[in-house]
C-alpha cells in the first residue's frame, strides 16, 4: 500500500511538470514570435539651456526656427523634444536655473554617419544663442517598433 501511494504521487508531479513545462513553452515561446523583432540603435539626448548670456532667452519663436532649420533638415525621420527645468553652472561660477530643451534622436544607421550632423547642430546653437555649451549624452538602446 505504501509503495502504492508513493507511485501516484510521483506520476503526479511528474504529469504537474509535464504542464509547467508546455505551460511555459506556450507562453513565453510562442508570443516572442508574435512581436516584431528588438534592434539595437543609438540613442543621443541634446540639452539645450535657454538662457542667453547678457540677458534674453531663447523663446518659443526662436527655438521652433532653428529646430526646422537646424535639426529637422539633419533628421527627418523623427526627433522628440521636452520641456525641462535645468541647472548650470557658467564659467564664472554662478549657477542658474534655466528654462531648457532636451531633443532626444533615435537611429540605427552608425554613430560616424550621424556623428557631423550631431555635432553641426551643437555647434550651430552654442553660435546662434552664444551658449557655453550644448551637453550630449550617447547610449546604445533596444528599440522596437509595434504596429
Amino acid at each position: 500500500m505504501h509503495l502504492n501511494l508513493r507511485l501516484r504521487h510521483m506520476s503526479a508531479k511528474t504529469i504537474l511538470f509535464s504542464l509547467m513545462t508546455i505551460t511555459f513553452w506556450f507562453a513565453f515561446g510562442c508570443a516572442s514570435t508574435l512581436q516584431s523583432p528588438v534592434d539595437e540603435w543609438k540613442r543621443d539626448e541634446l540639452y539645450f539651456g535657454s538662457l542667453i548670456p547678457g540677458g534674453g532667452t531663447v523663446n518659443d519663436e526662436l527655438w521652433n526656427r532653428f529646430v526646422d532649420s537646424i535639426i529637422t533638415p539633419r533628421f527627418p525621420s523623427g526627433i522628440t523634444i521636452l520641456n525641462a527645468d535645468g541647472r548650470y553652472r557658467y564659467n564664472d561660477g554662478v549657477i542658474l536655473n534655466e528654462p531648457t530643451r532636451i531633443v532626444i534622436l533615435l537611429y540605427n544607421d552608425s554613430l560616424e554617419i550621424r556623428n557631423a550632423a550631431i555635432e553641426h547642430i551643437m555647434d550651430a546653437y552654442i553660435q546662434k544663442f552664444h551658449q557655453e555649451a550644448v551637453l550630449r549624452t550617447t547610449n546604445t538602446v533596444n528599440v522596437q517598433f509595434r504596429k
